[in-house]
C-alpha cells in the first residue's frame, strides 16, 4: 500500500472514531431544527420527495466515480 493510502486509511479510521460515540446535545439540534424550517420557509415550492429522490442521485453518482 503506497504511503498516500496509508495517510488516507488512517485518516478515515480517525473520522469514524470521532464520529463513533456523537451524540448531539440539545443546542445542535435546535440549531439543526431551526435551519430546516428556515430553510423549508425559504424554498416553499420544493418537495420533499423530490429532495429525497434528488440525494438518492447524487449517492450513486458518488459511489459510481461521476
Amino acid at each position: 500500500m503506497t504511503k498516500k493510502k496509508k495517510q488516507i486509511k488512517s485518516d478515515q479510521e480517525q473520522v469514524d472514531d470521532i464520529c463513533k460515540d456523537y451524540e448531539p446535545d440539545g443546542r445542535d439540534l435546535a440549531e439543526h431544527l431551526a435551519s430546516q424550517q428556515q430553510w423549508l420557509a425559504d424554498n416553499p415550492d420544493i418537495d420533499i420527495e423530490d429532495m429525497a429522490d434528488y440525494q438518492g442521485e447524487l449517492q450513486s453518482d458518488i459511489e459510481s466515480g461521476k
